[in-house]
């Protein structure tokens, strides 16, 4: 199975997404700020990263790791679209 990073601030939600993504068999590592998550990512198959982090935000997040990582493309799966999608949008090529 996958290896997936978790990067959301909000511990109850973060939880949640782990304990369901861990349940259907994937390895799972969690962090609350992009800081920490720049540290695990290398070698991670999957980054699920909350846009609206303390500090630094989670597009910067997966911006920096493009830079050091194998990834062909920016992927941006989002549940709702923030008041900011326009951003977002050019910020990954979309």
């Amino acid at each position: 199975m996958s290896r997936i990073l978790v990067v959301e601030d909000e511990a109850i939600l973060r939880k949640n997404i782990v304990d369901r993504l861990r349940a259907e068999g994937h390895e799972l590592f969690d962090t609350a700020t992009a800081e920490s998550a720049e540290q695990l990512a290398s070698s991670r198959t999957l980054i699920l990263a909350d846009l609206r982090l303390p500090g630094m935000d989670g597009m910067a997040l997966l911006q920096r790791v493009r830079k050091f990582a194998a990834y062909a493309g920016c992927d941006c799966y989002r549940t709702r679209l923030p008041p900011d999608c326009r951003r977002c949008r050019s910020r990954c090529g979309l």
